[in-house]
């Protein structure tokens, strides 16, 4: 879910003075509400006799917007700028014609200086969420930036605007594109043609076509790491629920968490899901360049990041499962630690018939009962046996209808 908004700004250089007008914005939808309250511009001045024409570029600092959560979730702020006169141009380089502007945005508590803006900072036409380094202050924590702004915060946003000083006298204007995006909770309805759903900047599924025979709304909420349980002692660095509840996929999708801004042993970083009992690990690759832990999932449940390093049996721990009730528990037979890996499980009746070969890395790393036609097979002891590295690992689950 994102709600977006533009405000009009309009930026006029002239030899003279002007009035500053006010821009307020106001939402509240659902849990969801915001203030966006722009006290010192809607129009800017620059004074051509007051340049300084020995420098290439002339800047000014100026544009104080108070945002505010007036809602019950926390939200990202992110921003993009875009022109409606046809002859500007909107650049991310040191302008050097007429015509050419170049705009910066921190989001901090006080007036910044000119040195304060850096490249990082650079508006431009893309959308850029507030988790990205163009929110960046030097030297300053990410909490006074557009991210997780939480119910009652306040935060405000400058802006630097770069112009050559070679600009004749013009009429310009700008639209400043504002986008909420809760970082709670979000929910996309995926089609069996596949998409993804996110929490930007913190985490993603992505479905595969054919993952699901059915269209589905699929919803990510974020689960507070003070209330789930610990493992070893360990608290998650983040966790989320995914439903709807007993969902499978056909097609193993991809869980990709984010950690940039957690302090955390990247060593030991790993996936767990919680079993209604206890965590179960699921293991996943840790990108330290990018700042992610990723894996492959066939079910839905509370998966968590967890800094707790774990030697996986890979056998389920399921000995008896119910596949016919679908009621989420119980339903399926999860080999912990194959997630993502290049093997086959075979199921065998108690007369040695092969009833179904699973493929890891096409169908994922869960048995649901079913044959090879999708069908529930009879109630019964059935064999699994697979191999992994060179060794052969077997055992038994019971069905019960």
């Amino acid at each position: 879910m994102k709600i977006r908004i533009k405000v009009i700004l309009i930026y006029i250089i002239l030899l003279s003075t002007q009035i500053l007008s006010q821009v307020k914005v106001s939402y509240v939808g659902e849990r969801i509400g915001f203030e966006f309250i722009s006290s010192s511009f809607t129009e800017v001045i620059i004074k051509k006799e007051e340049l300084d024409n020995t420098k290439p570029v002339a800047s000014v600092v100026f544009g104080t917007m108070t945002i505010k959560n007036v809602g019950e979730v926390r939200f990202d702020v992110s921003l993009s700028i875009a022109t409606g006169t046809k002859t500007t141009q909107i650049v991310n380089f040191e302008p050097n014609q007429d015509k050419q502007y170049r705009f910066f945005a921190v989001f901090t508590d006080k007036l910044p200086d000119k040195d304060k803006f850096g490249t990082e900072d650079v508006l431009i036409l893309k959308n850029v969420v507030a988790t990205d380094e163009i929110f960046a202050v030097n030297n300053e924590s990410f909490k006074v930036k557009g991210f997780d702004i939480s119910s009652g915060e306040t935060r405000c946003v400058f802006f630097r605007l770069d112009v050559s000083t070679n600009i004749k006298v013009s009429y310009t204007t700008f639209y400043l594109s504002i986008t909420v995006i809760p970082s709670e909770y979000n929910s996309v309805l995926i089609t069996p043609s596949g998409g993804e759903v996110e929490i930007v900047n913190r985490v993603k599924l992505e479905i595969p076509q054919g993952a699901l025979v059915e269209e589905k709304e699929i919803r990510i909420v974020e689960k507070q790491k003070n209330m789930i349980p610990k493992l070893d002692g360990e608290t998650a660095v983040c966790a989320y629920e995914f439903s709807p509840k007993g969902l499978v996929f056909r097609k193993p999708a991809k869980l990709i968490f984010n950690y940039r801004y957690e302090t955390v042993n990247e060593d030991k970083l790993c996936i767990y899901y919680w079993d209604g009992y206890e965590w179960r690990y699921i293991g996943g690759k840790v990108d330290k360049q990018s700042k992610t832990v990723s894996t492959y999932i066939s079910h839905f449940s509370i998966y968590a990041l967890i800094p707790v390093i774990y030697t996986p049996t890979y056998k389920p721990k399921e000995k008896i499962i119910t596949p016919a009730t679908k009621d989420g528990i119980n339903d399926v037979a999860t080999f912990d630690g194959l997630s993502g890996k290049d093997v086959n499980i075979n199921i065998f009746d108690i007369t040695g018939r092969r009833v179904k070969t699973i493929s890891v890395l096409e169908k994922g790393n869960i048995w649901d009962g079913t044959d090879e036609y999708g069908n529930i097979v009879e109630s019964g002891v059935y064999v699994y046996q697979f191999e992994l590295d060179g060794k052969i690992y077997s055992g038994s689950i019971t069905v019960a209808k």
